[in-house]
């Protein structure tokens, strides 16, 4: 499944999240050449649907964690990961290209719990073309592929 959607018009403010208490945790994940990094995770273990948030250049915020954890209570399994922006530079381009995909690819493992579907979901331009490349890169773990070009926040 693919779902593309652009919604400019809804702007809107988001409450101050400063002194939130989020439900979720940061843990540490490894690719597989043992690069390790944070991602968030909240939502129950025995979710029968894995949500893998790709926030783009929003990165791991406040309101993307109050997001995630808006997800995760309605009983989603959800990691996020705060992947930021590629290099200006073709080489470091490439470069931070490839540990994207692998760290996109070590969270997708990670939430392909035995019978749990896999969500990318990804917004902004950057998010949501991270989205459509890690359900592209990973055709057989990925179930579906939302891509929200606008104000998903």
């Amino acid at each position: 499944m693919l779902i593309l959607t652009s919604v400019s018009g809804w702007a809107h403010k988001l409450p101050d999240l400063s002194c939130r208490a989020f439900s979720g945790k940061f843990v540490q994940l490894a690719t597989k050449s043992g690069h390790h990094f944070e991602v968030y995770r909240t939502g129950p273990p025995s979710a029968r649907i894995g949500l893998l948030l790709l926030p783009g250049k929003a990165g791991l915020d406040e309101h993307t964690l109050a997001w995630a954890d808006r997800v995760g209570a309605q009983g989603y399994r959800v990691l996020t990961l705060g992947l930021g922006h590629a290099s200006r530079h073709a080489h470091a381009a490439a470069r931070g290209h490839g540990r994207r995909a692998a760290m996109e690819r070590a969270a997708i493992e990670y939430l392909s719990a035995p019978g749990r579907k896999v969500i990318t979901f990804g917004w902004g331009h950057a998010g949501a073309l991270q989205s459509l490349e890690a359900s592209a890169a990973d055709p057989h773990d990925v179930s579906g592929t939302v891509a929200c070009d606008g104000g998903c926040r």
